[in-house]
């Protein structure tokens, strides 16, 4: 999946008509939100991966996205990733909308999170 393809999902939650082409200032800022949002979920990503058998994290840029670039966490984190888009595409229009979303994009978070087992590591003894 493309990076272009969490713009456009986005966007129709949005409610805005048109390809993310024609929506040159959401297309623009989205690149560097979502690539904010990859340095956010790298960490829980690489941790989803090995619980999963989902190989290695392909690298990204942590300040900008080319939205034809591949997405590059898990498909499992799509849904987190438009509404975490869409909650900042909105945020200076429509307060409590991207607030609806952002609660949406922190329950998906979780969620994953929930999903992934704990792991048995050994104790430092700090005293």
């Amino acid at each position: 999946m493309k990076c272009k393809e969490i713009l456009k999902k986005a966007l129709r939650l949005l409610n805005e008509c048109g390809e993310s082409d024609e929506n040159g200032d959401f297309a623009e800022r989205s690149t560097y939100i979502l690539s904010t949002m990859f340095s956010e979920a790298a960490r829980l990503d690489k941790n989803y991966r090995a619980a999963n058998g989902g190989g290695t994290q392909p690298p990204f840029s942590p300040i900008y996205t080319e939205l034809d670039k591949e997405f590059p966490l898990c498909d499992r984190f799509a849904s987190a990733a438009t509404f975490y888009l869409a909650s900042i595409l909105i945020i200076d229009e429509n307060e409590e909308l991207s607030d609806s979303f952002y609660d949406k994009y922190c329950n998906s978070m979780a969620s994953i999170s929930s999903e992934l087992i704990g792991q048995a590591e050994k104790i430092k003894n700090v005293y």
